[in-house]
């Protein structure tokens, strides 16, 4: 696909290509989309049958809920920040290899869009931190801010996982 994702592009598209493949409308019996809202108005704008996937939609609550308060946003910010001095400098990632192996942790990379990560990498960037000037890790406060949005996100983490499965009732369409 090429240019603006609009509906109407995608509404465009999508018949295009039925078209282009000899099926008719009226054989679609459903169309998996991940709830953005130029899908839904494209599918709509289509007149094809669709379903918001469970798992896309779930991460649009908790990211809507985490966006809306001011702490969050300020502590995933600052994570977001020590990920990307990591993958930025290959001496700052070979010394924070060197400080998790020395203190017995896991040897891996940081990710930013994986708190857990970075709170069991707490103790390895601590250290980086006091040995390194001008990098800043989380505050005592802010690392108590982490460890609870982990332990909220664990569950999410299991039902998402859960819906994914492609035997999982989510996906089955007698279901509904």
């Amino acid at each position: 696909m090429h240019g603006s994702h609009t509906g109407e592009y995608i509404k465009n598209t999508l018949l295009h290509t039925l078209e282009e493949w000899k099926i008719t409308k009226d054989c679609v019996g459903l169309v998996l989309q991940n709830n953005g809202t130029n899908k839904v108005k494209g599918l709509r704008l289509a007149n094809i049958p669709d379903f918001s996937c469970t798992a896309p939609s779930l991460q649009l609550v908790v990211n809507h809920r985490f966006a809306s308060q001011r702490a969050m946003i300020d502590v995933i910010a600052m994570l977001k920040k020590c990920v990307t001095h990591f993958q930025h400098s290959i001496l700052a990632k070979q010394h924070l290899r060197n400080i998790q192996k020395d203190i017995g942790l896991p040897e891996y990379n940081l990710i930013q869009t994986v708190p857990t990560r970075a709170l069991e990498q707490k103790r390895a960037l601590n250290i980086y931190s006091a040995e390194h000037g001008g990098f800043t890790c989380p505050a005592a406060h802010q690392w108590d801010i982490v460890s609870n949005l982990v332990e909220t996100l664990i569950p999410i983490e299991e039902v998402t996982l859960e819906v994914s499965y492609s035997n999982s009732p989510a996906f089955s369409i007698q279901s509904y």
